[in-house]
């Protein structure tokens, strides 16, 4: 079992958040997840394209709540191989699907939570949570965002702490028999845009007997990037993040230098007599003379990135601890902005499969 939730605060259609979507992609390629819950997704409705773009293949089953306007929406992806859905629950601020985890052989009941920010909404969310729990006793997971803390050290720079919503909050988890399952990686999971206030919004919580199919579950807040909220991971083991894929391409002809190699690969000499032989050595040699620009030059650039990331991921987690400076925080979001001109330059400098690697196989 592998369960990543997000607010990802816009869908990424739009040409603005390509990069978000680009990067929540890479992050479900790299975890391989068999379940997915999304908040605030600010959808009226989902193109199949836009789900398979990140789930990776067509091997998946889904339901949504539409956004009211601009604002709220919630999707559920799973792996219907894994697990097989009887009914699903569509209330105001939360979706519940009740099926079959085949591992397990049991009644599960996924619930995907966008918590209201007034009181009145909160008081409704707990009651409709409540009620639809009372129903059976199946094993209960609920995650997502849930727009409240439970305690004062959960939030930090900021004096929205209100202890009658936080004890709805606790009351909710004591009445239901849950448990707050505790993340690993971070203390906080909302970072506001200007990196000075953050909230531990995010969270997985579990009926007991989970821990019964389960015992070896945990939970981490991975890395963020292009939302405000981290994304939380559950999942039965320890956390492997595999090997990192290595990919080459070898077309990057409107590159300011490409032109300079093409020329200086072209000029090699090339023994032989038969023409179509030496055209093709020739259109190999420029192959290879690009690929080993390119594998310089993205080298290059994927270490800035990565040293990049890290700066940004050492402010966060030293911002989490202590107040820092205007001199830091304008540091944080200078190196925060060249990450993701970096980034963005990486995703316009990759292109699809070349015509010279295609001429060449002809």
């Amino acid at each position: 079992m592998k369960i990543i939730s997000l607010n990802i605060r816009g869908s990424g259609l739009d040409d603005k958040d390509k990069l978000k979507l680009n990067w929540f992609k890479r992050l479900c390629n790299r975890e391989k997840p068999n379940f997915l819950a999304l908040q605030e997704t600010k959808c009226q409705n989902f193109p199949e394209f836009w789900i398979e773009k990140f789930w990776g293949n067509l091997d998946y089953k889904y339901c949504c709540k539409k956004a009211k306007g601009n604002s709220g929406g919630l999707l559920m992806v799973w792996d219907p191989n894994l697990f097989v859905t009887n009914h699903i629950v569509e209330r105001g601020t939360f979706i519940a699907i009740k099926g079959n985890w085949k591992s397990v052989g049991e009644e599960l009941v996924l619930i995907n939570v966008y918590g209201p920010q007034n009181d009145e909404g909160k008081k409704q969310m707990w009651k409709d949570l409540k009620e639809v729990m009372n129903y059976d006793e199946a094993l209960w997971m609920i995650f997502g965002d849930f727009n409240e803390v439970r305690f004062a050290s959960e939030r930090k720079n900021t004096f929205f702490f209100i202890e009658n919503r936080a004890k709805w909050f606790n009351d909710f988890i004591k009445d239901c028999n849950l448990l707050d399952i505790p993340l690993g990686g971070r203390l906080y999971t909302r970072i506001s845009d200007n990196g000075h206030k953050f909230s531990k919004l995010d969270r997985f919580l579990i009926s007991e007997n989970v821990l019964q199919k389960w015992p070896n579950l945990n939970a981490v807040v991975l890395d963020k990037k292009y939302t405000d909220h981290c994304p939380i991971m559950l999942q039965e083991g320890n956390i492997d993040f595999g090997p990192k894929p290595i990919k080459v391409f070898d077309e990057w002809i409107k590159h300011k230098d490409a032109q300079s190699i093409v020329e200086k690969a072209w000029s090699m000499e090339v023994k032989g007599w038969r023409h179509d032989v030496i055209f093709r050595e020739k259109l190999k040699n420029v192959k290879m003379e690009l690929k080993k620009w390119y594998s310089t030059s993205q080298c290059k650039l994927k270490g800035e990135i990565e040293e990049l990331t890290k700066k940004v991921i050492d402010w966060e987690l030293k911002a989490e601890v202590s107040n820092l400076s205007d001199i830091d925080l304008l540091a944080w979001n200078t190196d925060r902005d060249k990450l993701f001109q970096k980034e963005k330059n990486q995703t316009e400098n990759v292109k699809t499969k070349s015509k010279v690697q295609m001429g060449i196989r002809r």
